[in-house]
């Protein structure tokens, strides 16, 4: 009996031990299945999912290559597609950044020194111009001066006039010479100088008493000939142009300006003008007259400046490049390299880069600018990094999901209305000066309407500003609440009623 309880005692614990190893066999089996899997995702993930022309990204193959333009295709893995489909951001290897030529430049603050770049062509200075006229009807004789364009000096002869009339206002001065009568040889006098006759011939005439039937006329001053009307032999009345005469030291450039600039010219604003022919000369002037109407055909303002041209370098008809400062003190602004702006027909944007390899396309509002940089007013923050070099392809890549149909600031930053409550200026130069502001509401923040003190960014000029003003303003909080941008608004009455109950509440913060 009791060897069959021993057996059975031995039987229920093999079974029981080959169950336990049956079941370990099986997790065993399911771990090492899990891992597999596990590994072979892995592997999967590693694995290109194709390759990509690094300037085409539409030019794909199964396999390593050679893009048309004769570089190594790129390999894009599961990871990049699900980096890119996040945000609309587009992620680039560090090889093909380096391929594409990636450059980028920090978003600023800085003086923009704005200027109109056009042309101009130079004329004669009108105020300047001396016509000459005869004042009796005659025949030309003799003309010393045969083309258009001749340098003629003061005291020159231009024509010889033979006119009956001149005859005998000579002969009526002999005959009150032969009088002796001072009042009727004065009369004569004056009688001669009115027809234009020259002192030294007047004078000629008095000593010699001889009628001259022939009368030459001199120049009245120095310059080139900008008018000739005449020929020898022409018969000439009063009021017949015969030439004019026009001087080069001082002459006028005529500048066109674009509709869309019209409203930065003003009278007074100090111009440059440069040309081809002589690369390291300038020649400065300022507008001294304004157009009231534009060009038809153009659709060009015309701006007159007067330029002083000593040595007759610039001369008439001339085409000149022009640069019409329209700014004398610029105050610094938020600005990036023009070279890294994206314009479209509906808006404009730059290539932000952020960080580790990734870049997206984001949409701003720009303002003024000059040669090198443009300003900035929202989008952008003083550090971001901005792509100035191969944007285009980067953004034609980042936009082809991306919705630009609303700008999206960054969460740090509000754009909100207010009114000015105090100004703090600062003792130092190297402190910040600060603002008090009875601000609106912050919808996306949820945050009620409040009286809050902020530090003024360097390029706001806050001397433009007084208590009570109402503004528009954008911030950011960070470790203070600082001002990027401001500017005076004319608030509603509605509105206004808001910003006077928070102000009564007294200065708190967030």
């Amino acid at each position: 009996m009791k060897s069959f309880f021993t057996f059975f005692f031995i039987l229920v614990m093999g079974f029981c031990l080959g169950a336990i190893a049956f079941n370990w066999s099986q997790l065993s089996s399911q771990l090492m299945s899990h891992d597999d899997h596990q590994n072979h995702s892995v592997s999967r993930d590693d694995e290109p999912l194709y390759w990509v022309a690094p300037m085409d990204s539409s030019y794909r193959r199964d396999k390593p290559g050679k893009s048309p333009m004769g570089m190594d295709l790129v390999p894009v893995y599961a990871k990049d597609n699900a980096t890119k489909s996040q945000d609309n951001s587009v992620w680039i290897t560090p090889q093909v950044q380096h391929n594409m030529g990636v450059k980028t430049q920090p978003v600023q603050v800085r003086r923009l020194n704005p200027k109109i770049e056009t042309v101009g062509r130079v004329t004669f200075n009108e105020n300047a111009l001396t016509h000459m006229h005869p004042r009796v009807e005659g025949w030309v004789e003799n003309l010393y001066i045969k083309a258009k364009g001749e340098s003629v000096k003061k005291g020159q002869p231009v024509y010889t006039l033979y006119s009956p009339k001149l005859v005998s206002v000579q002969e009526e001065f002999l005959v009150a010479l032969a009088s002796g009568n001072e009042s009727l040889i004065q009369a004569g006098r004056n009688r001669l100088a009115n027809y234009h006759l020259a002192p030294s011939f007047i004078e000629s005439l008095e000593k010699s008493k001889t009628v001259s039937q022939s009368v030459t006329f001199y120049a009245p001053k120095s310059g080139v000939v900008e008018h000739l009307n005449i020929r020898e032999g022409f018969f000439v009345k009063p009021g017949t142009a015969v030439i004019s005469i026009a001087p080069i030291e001082s002459v006028w450039v005529m500048i066109d300006v674009f509709e869309k600039d019209i409203a930065k010219v003003a009278l007074g604003q100090p111009i440059t003008v440069t040309f081809d022919g002589a690369p390291n000369r300038q020649w400065r002037g300022d507008i001294d007259f304004i157009y009231p109407e534009l060009n038809p055909t153009s659709r060009t303002l015309s701006l007159r400046a007067n330029i002083d041209n000593p040595q007759a370098v610039l001369k008439p008809v001339m085409y000149v490049d022009v640069s019409i400062q329209t700014q004398t003190e610029a105050l610094p602004v938020i600005a990036v390299p023009i070279s890294s702006l994206i314009r479209t027909q509906n808006q404009n944007r730059v290539v932000l880069r952020q960080g580790e390899g990734k870049f997206k396309s984001v949409e701003v509002k720009v303002g003024q600018r000059d040669n090198t940089h443009v300003e900035i007013r929202e989008g952008l923050l003083p550090g971001d990094q901005v792509v100035v070099s191969a944007q285009f392809l980067i953004d034609s890549e980042s936009s082809k999901n991306a919705d630009f149909t609303r700008m999206s600031a960054p969460q740090n930053q509000a754009s909100v209305t207010g009114k000015v409550v105090a100004l703090h200026f600062p003792e130092h130069p190297e402190d910040s000066a600060k603002i008090t502001i009875a601000r609106e509401a912050i919808e996306k923040w949820q945050r009620p309407a409040a009286t809050m003190q902020f530090t003024v960014s360097p390029h706001i000029d806050l001397g433009q500003f007084h208590p009570g003003d109402d503004v528009a303003f954008t911030f950011v909080a960070a470790d203070e609440f600082r001002i990027l941008a401001l500017r005076k608004i004319a608030m509603q009455h509605s509105m206004k009623k808001e910003m006077q109950h928070s102000m009564k509440e007294g200065m708190h913060h967030d």
